[in-house]
């Protein structure tokens, strides 16, 4: 599975993307929205598949909900997801809401089934 993650922490972004290499995933990582637009946009342009988008609320430089709308104009079928530990998140603003701080298993329920290992 590929998954397109964004957080500005460092802390986060790396124990999320230990969590999903974990299970499998191929995982690419960005630390600004702007970033994360743009890793969207090239996958697109070199025909690369996403399977799912997991992007904090808050950006240093905006909103993930940003990431999230254009990965879902460019790739309807990747599952999109919002993590955030703000109480100002709106969790119908993605398909999935994980509040942080959140463990493997509730990130696993999340991702599309039958595309993660069910054993890390």
């Amino acid at each position: 599975m590929k998954i397109l993650l964004v957080d500005d922490d460092h802390s986060v972004r790396d124990v999320v993307r230990a969590m999903l290499t974990g299970m499998g995933c191929e995982v690419f990582s960005y630390d600004s929205k702007a970033q994360g637009v743009c890793g969207v946009l090239e996958a697109k342009a070199c025909g690369a598949r996403i399977d799912a988008v997991i992007s904090d609320y808050e950006l240093g430089d905006g909103f993930g909900t940003s990431v999230l709308e254009v990965a879902g104009d460019l790739f309807p079928d990747a599952v999109r997801v919002l993590m955030s530990g703000s109480a100002d998140a709106d969790p119908r603003a993605s398909q999935h809401f994980l509040p942080k701080p959140f463990g493997s298993d509730e990130l696993r329920r999340v991702l599309p089934t039958g595309k993660v290992s069910r054993t890390a």
